[in-house]
């Protein structure tokens, strides 16, 4: 009977480690300082904001992405069995008709909890957001026109925040930041297009110039949003913070753009957004910071166990 029981948990715990690194566990939680920062910028310009409805939109943003890594796998299953073969489903952890299941119900769930969370317009920009995952992962991964729609996913992501109190993203420097993170993502997509065989410097280059611009963008909207000195130089830190986080994979990865030496350069890149995200939401105050850090730690202990790239 002991015996029994036994075996019955290792096979739950394998299910479960199994659909954890289906939804790529880690970068889950690199979603939501996305929705905060987006949520931080434009409190700052005058909007309400509830915390139930930011929790909502968080939450709906991981939803969504978790949905766009499992249909990602879907979608690869025959090129990861011979490149990835310790993924779910080429290891015959997870079959493609339940990941693919799974994949649609979290994409609609997302949907749902915007909509539930921050009304039409919030449902709107996550059905946008949904709308994006799939051309990717369907259609566009793997040409140049998928850095793009990739960057624009998480440049929408954050977008998706800046709908809470029945806003929307508003003109002039606001704007600045879902466009420097989908120039950041875009970036490390083109990366990681091809990370199993190794990558192109330039991409690499590209992903340190554009990442370095995007760690200026936190401190300077807390000096052109009036904040106190010690929030600018809290952002500034963070920002100083993601360039090292990512920058010494970078390097190494410049150096000699192997598959050992992109892969942690991808990983890193993924993780670090969320300290600038972060940066971002100091902005708003200490606890927005706070938050967003909390998802970082996170995103970087899963990492320990699970794949990021």
């Amino acid at each position: 009977m002991g015996l029994t029981a036994s075996t019955g948990l290792d096979a739950l715990r394998e299910r479960v480690l199994a659909y954890a690194a289906l939804v790529r566990l880690p970068n889950v939680f690199t979603a939501p300082p996305d929705v905060l920062a987006g949520a931080a910028v434009v409190t700052v310009v005058g909007v309400g904001i509830e915390l139930a409805e930011v929790s909502g939109l968080a939450l709906a943003s991981a939803s969504v992405y978790a949905g766009g890594t499992t249909l990602n796998d879907y979608v690869d299953a025959h090129v990861d069995a011979v490149e990835r073969p310790g993924r779910p489903i080429p290891a015959g952890l997870v079959s493609r008709p339940k990941a693919f299941a799974l994949g649609v119900v979290l994409l609609g769930c997302g949907v749902a909890a915007a909509l539930v969370a921050g009304g039409v317009r919030s449902g709107v920009v996550a059905g946008t957001l949904a709308a994006l995952v799939v051309v990717y992962d369907g259609v566009a991964k793997g040409t140049p026109l998928g850095w793009a729609v990739m960057g624009l996913t998480r440049g929408v992501n954050v977008i998706l925040g800046t709908t809470v109190g029945g806003a929307l993203l508003s003109k002039g420097w606001p704007a600045a930041v879902p466009l420097c993170v989908a120039g950041y993502v875009a970036a490390v997509t083109w990366m990681a297009d091809d990370e199993a065989h190794g990558t192109d410097r330039t991409a690499v280059a590209a992903v340190a110039g554009v990442g370095a611009v995007l760690a200026a963008v936190p401190p300077a909207i807390t000096v052109i949003a009036g904040s106190d000195v010690f929030l600018t130089m809290i952002a500034a830190g963070l920002g100083i913070g993601f360039v090292v986080f990512i920058g010494r994979p970078l390097v190494a990865a410049y150096r000699m753009p192997t598959p050992s030496r992109v892969g942690p350069a991808v990983g890193r890149s993924v993780l670090g957004l969320a300290v600038v995200q972060a940066a971002t939401a100091t902005v708003a105050g200490l606890a927005w910071t706070a938050t967003a850090l909390g998802c970082f730690v996170v995103a970087r202990w899963l990492s320990g166990a699970f794949d990021v790239s």
